[in-house]
């Protein structure tokens, strides 16, 4: 639910012992492939807090807030996010949910997303890993809902190579099963990556 800008400055500040960071950034428009909105500026505030410090570093909290605007009328396109994750070398889980006040362009519209992932390293060189992302692109039609579902797994084979296997699938819910093109997807993915 955020686009980047092309042109801004941002500044990082870290928390004492290990706490997280703070940062502050401010941005024009919605980057290089809309042009012709990039009238509209983007102040944002981001926060990553680790709650125990150095005694759990791999446990982060996220909290951000944008005052963004985009268009010829400067349609509202406000940001606000939080969620949990967690970071380990052989477990990883976090979930992040977006409110959005204003919506493809349509300063009126209110969305909210929300995404769910794990991932999780298993004995001789297996791999586990799956994600959930929610989309409501308008919350005055709450049975309106895009579920996008990703899962697979991975073998990692001597020699740097590794071979991946996952589903792929989009689901409409409520008003959505009648778009056009269909929102419905399903695909099957082998993939054979080489790290060189």
């Amino acid at each position: 639910m955020f686009t980047t800008g092309d042109l801004g400055v941002s500044l990082e500040a870290a928390l004492p012992a290990a706490y997280g960071s703070i940062a502050v950034s401010y941005g024009n428009g919605e980057g290089t492939h809309l042009r012709e909105q990039n009238n509209g500026k983007n102040t944002t505030i981001a926060a990553h807090i680790r709650p125990l410090g150095r005694h759990l570093p791999r446990l982060v909290l996220h909290l951000l807030y944008r005052d963004g605007s985009l268009g010829a009328g400067s349609a509202a396109d406000r940001r606000f996010a939080g969620g949990v994750t967690y970071e380990g070398r052989k477990l990883g889980a976090g979930a992040i949910g977006t409110w959005a006040m204003g919506w493809q362009g349509l300063g009126a519209r209110d969305a909210g997303h929300l995404t769910a992932f794990v991932r999780g390293e298993l004995p001789r060189r297996l791999y586990l890993f799956a994600r959930s992302d929610l989309l409501w692109p308008d919350v005055k039609d709450a049975g309106a809902i895009q579920l996008r579902l990703i899962g697979g797994v991975a073998y990692a084979l001597p020699m740097l190579i590794r071979i991946l296997v996952s589903y792929e699938g989009t689901l409409p819910f409520g008003s959505l099963t009648q778009a056009v093109p269909s929102l419905r997807e399903h695909d099957l993915l082998i993939q054979i990556e080489a790290r060189l």
